[in-house]
């Protein structure tokens, strides 16, 4: 399971670094810190056109019974922090991993994402240079996902 900012588990993780450090001779000590984290109070992602095959994503994978984390009630639900709140409803561009070189390679191709929902892979480059990319080009969302060729 993912260790978000600001639980217990993110509480734990500190105190077993700081062990290991100390431990290993390295003078450590946990500093506490304010700070800001978005968490989304709903998101839903549909399919609307052509009208014949509309379609909601569920945005949560099936629990694998052989991976007793997969079905943790403690998942926080898939969203980026810091985005806008809002409804776009836009044409998608597949953008590949969202890096500085496939928005280059689209626009010598001729494709524009302005005004457009970017669709890109998960991994490659870190997602904010993604939603960067993407936003400075005029797009008006941005989907991230895992393509299961990277993550298995």
């Amino acid at each position: 399971m993912d260790v978000v900012v600001g639980t217990l588990e993110d509480h734990d993780t500190a105190v077993y670094t700081q062990m290991v450090f100390e431990r290993n001779g390295i003078s450590a000590e946990i500093v506490p810190h304010e700070v800001l984290l978005s968490y989304p109070v709903s998101r839903s992602l549909s399919i609307v056109f052509p009208e014949s095959q509309r379609f909601t994503a569920g945005l949560q994978e099936a629990a694998i019974p052989e991976d007793p984390t997969s079905s943790d009630p403690r998942h926080i639900m898939t969203y980026n922090a810091y985005s806008g709140t809002g409804n776009v409803t836009a044409e998608l561009v597949y953008v590949n991993y969202g890096r500085l070189e496939d928005f280059q390679l689209l626009e010598s191709m001729g494709v524009n994402v302005q005004g457009k929902i970017c669709i890109a892979r998960y991994g490659s480059v870190f997602r904010g240079n993604k939603a960067f990319f993407a936003e400075e080009r005029g797009a008006v969302g941005l989907i991230i996902y895992s393509d299961p060729i990277d993550d298995g």
